[in-house]
């Protein structure tokens, strides 16, 4: 309608909401091939089964890094992890003083930021009314730590599929030929 950016009402939920169907298709993505995985590796009978899906866990980590691998049972990793990307993340935002977290002005550092999930949501929200005053000497690192921290929660969360999807392939089938040592095919 011939209107700047900053005049459409609204502006921010807009761009919350965008960013947020970014995530949940990487969500969608997770969890269906959890449910392939664990589908084609089903628990029988006097095995014990994992704790969560893969996808499950990797969905976990998206929305809150370390989320993932508390639920597969993997504490330290979770502390460490989440601590770490979160740690970043609020370091990032402290450096860039509260305000560099503009899809306006940063396109690209607010899709990275993005993926650190619920706390990149919340922070959005909270920060949306922020503007830069004037530049700050940290603010680039800021960008850098905040952007960097959502890549890292990417990577968290491809990590708690895996160790997930460990899991489900070491529950798999006991006791039959396959297991114990016969290629799959061979003929008795």
């Amino acid at each position: 309608g011939g209107l700047v950016p900053t005049d459409i009402p609204w502006r921010d939920l807009g761009y919350l909401l965008s960013g947020i169907s970014g995530v949940l298709g990487m969500f969608c993505a997770a969890h269906a091939a959890g449910r392939v995985i664990s589908s084609n590796e089903k628990i029988r009978e006097g095995q014990v089964a994992p704790k969560v899906h893969p996808g499950k866990a990797a969905l976990l980590t998206l929305l809150l890094p370390g989320l993932g691998h508390w639920a597969t049972g993997r504490k330290f990793k979770a502390y460490l992890l989440g601590g770490s990307i979160l740690g970043l993340f609020f370091l990032g935002m402290l450096l860039g003083d509260f305000a560099d977290f503009d899809r306006q002005r940063h396109p690209y550092y607010w899709a990275g930021q993005m993926m650190i999930g619920a706390p990149g949501w919340i922070t959005s929200a909270l920060t949306s009314s922020f503007r830069f005053t004037s530049l700050f000497s940290y603010q680039d690192a800021g960008l850098l730590f905040t952007t960097s921290a959502g890549f890292f929660n990417v990577i968290a969360a491809l990590d708690a599929f895996h160790r997930a999807e460990q899991d489900w392939l070491q529950a798999g089938p006991r006791g039959s030929k396959e297991s114990e040592g016969e290629p799959k095919g061979a003929k008795a």
